[in-house]
């Protein structure tokens, strides 16, 4: 890791030494400096680690959750049975204060937000004098002098010119990194634009390293960042715009996924494809092998990072940058490809006309919406009445643990609708028989729903055959 090596040895310091009680390692700053590297660096330097008894890694993040988070941070040492897990909050901090009463534990608490985050992360963490220490990030300094005990708060400071350029030839030079003495003067340029952000020379690095490495094209990626950028977003933009349009849909995608969350390779693949982001090779090539070939060439672009390989060196779990993360969000919703949305409430005041509108509103905008899951609190109304043309292009629709009772649609609702799921809406009477005469429904499953749920779905098949010809249709019934 190039840069911070006067900063990494003074907080090894403190983590080593210092006062027998517990004390916390505050570092924070803007994002992309590298906050969560360097307390990844620290948490598995193996001079350090060998201190303590027991070392701890969890995220806080924006969408913080405190039930996750406990179970995150017992998760590390201690087997979670389903006893555990069924535990209320209270029952599981005690059972993490016990699991750490003492022992010297050394714990990360990265991406801090909130005050009332902090406090409840820190309650279950005993003092017993045994020379304890958290390392906690966060963007906020005043959440890091809010949790401070005897150290000082660290402010990570941007990159030099010199650690900058240093960084830069690593990214795109790769081994040898030596770069050709025309390129150098331009390169440097480059990097003074970034003004010594590490994520924004890491991402230019990324698109450089896959390009001629000639003159006339850096010049040109050096006038498109212009002279002075207004945030870290212009960078992600820069990287996102020279990435070819079928791995712009690819990364867009990351919007669907939670805020450093940590995706399962094989997951992903499935969902582009499903999603028939992937196009077929004039090769042998399988689907599969072609949606790893997104893949690698959005980690190369230093979009995407990885998270886990095994010991046969497959790539098995990546995830992104929590400020790349935000600029999907933004993205995705501006362009109309993927909105998400954590409560259906958050968009009109009106419970019993929730859903109608979003449906006007938000959701039937995106043109590109082809898989809807609603479930849980998405929806707290009784009654959804979908109106002509809304959802044209869905063709996946599953509902699961609703409380909608009533549910209708028009003929010329859902015109591309191929697939419906209905799982444990206890509530709800039937499905929109409308649904019969659509020439486009291949399938419907009913999972643990009333017997009139069933009987529509068994209906909607009897019209499928008999009306529209439609033998292949099919009604799936699960317990």
């Amino acid at each position: 890791m190039i840069g911070f090596e006067r900063e990494t040895e003074m907080l090894m310091e403190k983590l080593v030494t210092g006062p027998r009680q517990l004390d916390v390692i505050s570092i924070f700053g803007m994002p992309g400096l590298g906050k969560t590297t360097l307390a990844k660096r620290l948490y598995d330097c193996e001079s350090i680690s060998n201190r303590f008894d027991i070392g701890l890694w969890c995220c806080s993040s924006q969408s913080y959750d405190k039930r996750s988070l406990l179970f995150e941070l017992l998760n590390h040492n201690c087997k979670l049975d389903t006893i555990t897990k069924e535990k209320s909050d209270d029952e599981l901090a005690e059972k993490l204060y016990k699991h750490l009463k003492g022992k010297r534990y050394l714990i990360v608490v990265d991406d801090v937000w909130s005050y009332e985050a902090w406090d409840d992360i820190r309650r279950p963490f005993p003092d017993d004098d045994k020379g304890s220490r958290i390392i906690l990030t966060t963007r906020l300094e005043s959440i890091a002098t809010y949790a401070m005990i005897d150290s000082s708060p660290h402010f990570l400071r941007l990159f030099t010119e010199e650690e900058s350029w240093m960084l830069m030839k690593e990214k795109v030079f790769k081994e040898d990194n030596y770069c050709p003495q025309e390129l150098e003067e331009i390169g440097k340029q480059i990097v003074t634009k970034c003004g010594g952000l590490p994520l924004a020379i890491i991402l230019i690095a990324g698109f450089l390293a896959k390009n001629d490495k000639e003159v006339d094209y850096w010049e040109e990626v050096a006038e498109s960042l212009k002279s002075r950028m207004k945030d870290c977003m212009d960078i992600v933009e820069s990287s996102y715009q020279h990435l070819p349009i079928h791995l712009q849909k690819c990364f867009l995608y990351f919007a669907s996924f939670l805020e450093d969350q940590k995706v399962p390779v094989k997951k992903l693949i499935r969902l582009w494809i499903a999603e028939n982001f992937v196009e077929a090779s004039s090769t042998s090539k399988s689907l599969e092998m072609v949606a790893m070939d997104y893949l690698m060439d959005l980690i190369s672009s230093n979009l995407v990072m990885v998270a886990k390989i095994n010991s046969l060196g497959e790539l098995k779990v990546i995830h992104i940058h929590d400020l790349i993360h935000e600029f999907s969000l933004v993205k995705a919703k501006n362009e109309n490809f993927l909105l998400r949305i954590n409560r259906v409430g958050e968009f009109c005041s009106s419970r019993r006309s929730w859903l109608r509108r979003i449906g006007i509103l938000t959701i039937s905008r995106l043109s590109n919406l082809e898989v809807l899951n609603l479930e849980g609190n998405a929806f707290r109304g009784r009654q959804w009445d979908v109106k002509d043309g809304e959802f044209p292009n869905l063709k996946v629709l599953k509902l699961k643990d609703l409380r909608i009772s009533e549910w209708t649609a028009s003929d010329d609702s859902y015109p591309s609708l191929q697939k419906v799921l209905v799982q444990w809406c206890w509530n709800l009477e039937e499905i929109p028989e409308s649904f019969g005469s659509k020439c486009t429904m291949q399938m419907i499953e009913v999972r643990s729903c009333r017997y009139s749920v069933v009987n529509a779905a068994l209906k909607i098949k009897e019209t499928q055959i008999e009306e529209m010809g439609n033998s292949e249709f099919k009604v799936i019934i699960c317990k």
